[in-house]
């Protein structure tokens, strides 16, 4: 399963705009889709952007909106405490992404902001945008189904699937 790290800009545009261009990023972890890798101190801001009366007033959240989407977060996600401290921030609040991913064995980050997603990777994971997440979602079911399929072949005819493994490791590496 793929493990994430998600920007606290991207949840909090969702539970703004739940039908905008970042909603499934939130649906897909409701889904199960992914393991939202989170930590204390994203859980601290993305309630201290959400939780102030004139943001709860301005975009008509109510208390149980912002308890429903911690609740999603904290059944669906994988808290990670981070050991190490990182600096390599312009904006030091965007450190906090970096160690949950790497201290949490991340797959990738998912971000907007421009600052963190210039340097495109982080120690080898990868800052993408939600809509490179979603599209790297959309595969893996596809790649799920087929790997099913070359064990089931693996059983029958071990050749067979062993042939079908290395052509989907050639497809997945760009080959």
């Amino acid at each position: 399963m793929i493990r994430a790290v998600v920007d606290t800009n991207i949840l909090v545009r969702v539970v703004i705009k739940q039908l905008g261009t970042v909603g499934p990023v939130l649906r897909c972890l409701r889904d199960g889709a992914y393991a939202l890798l989170r930590s204390e101190p994203l859980l601290t801001e993305l309630v201290d952007v959400l939780n102030p009366p004139r943001i709860r007033d301005k975009y008509g959240l109510a208390p149980e909106d912002i308890e429903t989407i911690m609740a999603l977060i904290l059944l669906r996600g994988e808290a990670v405490v981070p050991k190490r401290r990182i600096t390599i921030c312009r904006d030091p609040k965007d450190n906090m992404f970096l160690e949950a991913a790497a201290d949490g064995s991340g797959y990738m980050i998912v971000s907007g902001d421009d600052d963190l997603l210039s340097p495109e990777t982080f120690e080898g994971i990868p800052i993408v945008t939600p809509a490179e997440f979603l599209a790297d979602l959309d595969r893996i079911p596809s790649v799920r189904v087929l790997l099913q399929i070359i064990r089931t072949t693996m059983i029958c005819e071990p050749m067979a699937g062993a042939f079908l493994f290395v052509r989907l490791a050639w497809v997945l590496a760009g080959w």
